[in-house]
């Protein structure tokens, strides 16, 4: 079992990401629900065995935790407003799409959070989550970066998968990828991480993954990769002292980066698809005056439209929203997570939830906890991913995620994080 419930939360997790990556590693594509169920049976698949592994938790452990509390009185309180919606209601539908996705997908994240936390099998998920993070980006290279670079093609679809969500999974890839190259330690890794075939490997696949990113052009995609680098190096100067050597260092790297940087540019732009991809990418950048600002109307695919219509329809109706789980139907997806909260509960609940939310995991986190930081690691790709696209109750990662950093003890491997020779598989924390 103390393989077996990791492997299941992996699947609860990444269900849907690692559906498409590994239909695109053995080149099958998914032609949606209307030609195939392949889709929908391995989701209800997974549902039914993370319902599996959250009952066995509570057995192994009956003690209750405030994550515990939350993962079930939210959910319980979203569909108590949407009955109450369908009583008082008449243009609010008893069973929506959006419930139905909230159930089979969102949920597991829920179910894998309490079942990895509460029996403590962080050590075993980190490890099959390098592994995940593995396949995936065999199944990128194979469905889009070997296709580019032997043949020149521009492949649109990853396992079935549009070009929106292949460009994101991509980018997840290279922050996951990226996370365990440069920031992890190695009693969260297999044996032997940093032999050299190892490091030859990340350091071929990271370029893959953005090279993979950058095909299709996501402009959330880009995004993503941008953040996690960023992260990456707020990471890295917080976790070490402002010694001359390290500020000698930073300059080095950000002198290197730089050259890296100009040098990818060059190459990028004087190829076709990939100059094409970056233009798209970024398209929600121009410059005035030597400076880039935002251009949310001409680079945004019509989100400055939908983000209009949705604050419309906020000042419509403040005070009660639209109902948690039939809003959809009557007004749109506003493609953004906090209007989906303002639009589901009203503006002052709405902000209140989003609120407590954020004091919650500002009081939780813990820079120094490599647990944490690679809970923040993956909570970034939903964090991104809910700006511009998708709804957060829809989401495992966002419940995972969220329910893991509050439900987490502080600091339970700093001492490992701060190590110069980082704690190998026999240290007490890969107990």
């Amino acid at each position: 079992m103390k393989h077996l419930i990791p492997l299941v939360a992996i699947l609860a997790v990444f269900k849907i990401e690692l559906f498409f990556a590994v239909s695109g590693l053995v080149g099958y594509t998914y032609p949606g629900s209307r030609s195939s169920s392949v889709y929908i049976i391995f989701m209800v698949a997974v549902f039914i065995l993370s319902a599996g592994i959250y009952g066995f938790s509570f057995f192994k452990n009956r003690q209750w935790h405030f994550a515990d509390v939350l993962g079930i009185a939210y959910p319980a309180l979203m569909v108590a407003n949407h009955a109450v919606w369908t009583v008082f209601d008449p243009g609010t539908v008893w069973l929506p799409k959006t419930l139905q996705l909230f159930i089979i997908l969102g949920i597991p994240g829920v179910f894998a959070a309490r079942a990895i936390r509460s029996l403590d099998l962080w050590r075993p998920f980190i490890l099959l989550t390098e592994a995940t993070f593995l396949l995936m980006a065999a199944g990128i290279c194979a469905a889009l970066v070997f296709p580019f670079i032997a043949r020149g093609e521009m492949v649109r679809f990853l396992g079935g998968a549009v070009y929106q969500l292949a460009s994101y999974i991509a980018a997840f890839c290279f922050g996951g990828l990226g996370y365990f190259r440069f920031i992890s330690r190695a009693h969260q890794r297999f044996r032997k991480p940093w032999s050299t075939v190892v490091n030859i490997l990340y350091l071929l696949l990271i370029p893959a993954m953005f090279l993979g990113a950058l095909i299709n052009g996501g402009r959330g995609a880009f995004v993503l990769m941008v953040a996690y680098i960023i992260l990456f190096a707020f990471i890295q100067v917080k976790s070490s002292r402002l010694t001359i050597h390290l500020w000698r260092r930073i300059v080095l790297m950000t002198g290197a980066a730089a050259v890296v940087s100009i040098l990818a540019f060059q190459l990028i732009d004087k190829n076709r698809i990939l100059s094409r991809g970056l233009k798209r990418a970024t398209e929600f950048i121009k410059w005035e005056g030597g400076l880039p600002v935002l251009d949310f109307k001409g680079g945004s695919s019509g989100r400055d439209a939908v983000y209009a219509e949705a604050l419309e329809s906020i000042q419509a109706s403040p005070w009660i929203g639209y109902g948690t789980l039939g809003h959809w139907p009557k007004i749109g997806q506003p493609h953004n997570f906090i209007l989906d909260l303002l639009l589901q509960w009203g503006l002052l609940p709405g902000l209140a939830i989003f609120g407590a939310a954020a004091w919650l995991l500002w009081k939780t986190i813990d820079w120094k906890d490599s647990v944490h930081l690679f809970m923040i690691t993956l909570g970034l790709y939903p964090a991104v991913y809910l700006l511009f696209s998708g709804g957060y109750f829809t989401n495992a990662f966002f419940w995972f995620v969220l329910l893991s950093l509050i439900g987490s003890k502080k600091a339970r491997d700093t001492t490992y994080f701060f190590t110069a020779n980082p704690a190998g598989p026999n240290s007490p924390a890969s107990q």
